[in-house]
């Protein structure tokens, strides 16, 4: 993911809490140390979803008919 894609940033504090993110599609952006321990932080990032297009419906028995003239 380049960062122009990211559509939303949370943090999250320890490693299972990230994995729950990564399990939920987020993607891993940065680790970066917080606090006096440095304990990590772990930065993950989320895309917009892409659009669904919808596929054209076709009647079978149009399909049928062309097929017939395509012989």
């Amino acid at each position: 993911m380049q960062m122009h894609e990211v559509e939303q940033v949370k943090e999250a504090h320890g490693a299972s809490a990230a994995q729950k993110l990564l399990d939920d599609g987020w993607k891993l952006i940065a680790v970066v140390a917080a606090g006096a321990g440095n304990y990590p932080i772990y930065v993950m990032g989320r895309s917009k979803p892409a659009e669904k297009k919808e596929l054209p419906v076709i009647d079978p028995g149009k399909l049928a008919d062309l097929g017939r003239s395509l012989g």
